[in-house]
């Protein structure tokens, strides 16, 4: 497994046709319970494009479901400012939001969250 770590991320440095299988390895971990494992990759993914929404889109989700709630809100809000225009996004900062007892900046999010996308059933139900 390592070897072919390497191996991938040598090509993704290289070409773009390989970039998102380091993420797409994270994702399959990821499913398969091995949380430190696709965070390594989300991890490895982003020192190669800082900037990588769905590397920073699942390293969230893993600090979320570790409850670790104020590293979940850095890495949501990075990809956040990245795009804006993914009712997901605002979803999942609200909920990060909330479980820190956040309630005015979630409800603050949340209305400029259905200000952008006033007809998403995402942000309906919050």
């Amino acid at each position: 497994f390592e070897k072919a770590k390497v191996i991938f991320e040598k090509l993704s440095k290289n070409n773009s046709l390989y970039r998102n299988t380091i993420v797409n390895l994270g994702i399959a971990l990821l499913n398969t319970g091995d949380a430190k494992g696709a965070a390594g990759m989300f991890l490895s993914a982003l020192k190669n494009n800082e900037n990588d929404l769905l590397a920073l889109n699942n390293l969230a989700s893993i600090f979320f479901m570790a409850k670790n709630f104020k590293r979940a809100e850095e890495l949501y809000q990075r990809a956040l400012s990245l795009d804006r225009r993914d009712p997901r996004l605002f979803r999942v900062l609200v909920q990060v939001f909330r479980a820190q007892g956040k309630d005015d900046e979630a409800e603050r999010l949340l209305s400029y969250g259905k200000k952008m996308h006033p007809n998403s059933p995402l942000l309906a139900d919050l």
